[in-house]
């Protein structure tokens, strides 16, 4: 079954959703990015959103996690994560 993920993220930000949470092994990071490139500050203020992410295996090695964490930022369209944890 295919989901919109750009569509439910937008509709969610929309309905006064929070907390959003996200992976890269969920494959939604993008998805989710572009809703937050096309409503924050439009709709919702940053300020007002809890936003986490996680770190997925491949990326643990104490090398590789704040590029792990850089992508999720990039992917995400954000400054910062509220919550990165270990997946």
């Amino acid at each position: 079954m295919f989901f919109d993920q750009l569509a439910i993220a937008i509709t969610a930000l929309k309905n006064n959703y929070k907390h959003i949470d996200c992976a890269c092994v969920y494959q939604n990071e993008k998805e989710i990015g572009q809703a937050f490139a096309d409503t924050v500050d439009h709709i919702i203020q940053r300020k007002d959103l809890f936003v986490t992410s996680k770190l997925w295996i491949t990326m643990m090695e104490p090398d590789r996690v704040e590029e792990g964490m850089q992508m999720a930022l990039k992917n995400l369209h954000l400054e910062s994560l509220d919550l990165f944890l270990i997946h």
